[in-house]
């Protein structure tokens, strides 16, 4: 509980399948009411951000009908946040979908 991801700014993650039938990024995460499991942008060599520079992209380069380019699952207080998902662009697509989880925060 409480842990950190961060995703550099600045850089680009593509979806690698060829038929795009998968979120680039799936996360089954963990975090409690009073330290979340947070997925967040930073720019600086010790973790800090600067937000003068742009956030990470997760481009789904048009993903499969109901994918995410982040999909967060089976997961309880996690906090997602300054992160610039695109391109999922088929039926039902989003930048964040949340399955069978609760206490998720999603936020730029």
């Amino acid at each position: 509980a409480g842990d950190v991801i961060r995703i550099k700014r600045g850089t680009t993650y593509v979806e690698p399948s060829p038929a795009n039938t998968s979120p680039v990024l799936v996360l089954s995460l963990t975090g409690t009411a009073a330290a979340p499991t947070t997925i967040e942008a930073y720019y600086n060599a010790d973790g800090s951000d600067d937000t003068t520079y742009p956030r990470p992209i997760i481009d789904h380069a048009t993903g499969g009908n109901g994918q995410a380019c982040v999909r967060v699952q089976s997961s309880s207080y996690v906090v997602v946040r300054n992160i610039d998902g695109r391109n999922s662009l088929g039926s039902g697509g989003s930048a964040v979908r949340v399955r069978n989880s609760s206490n998720v925060s999603v936020s730029n």
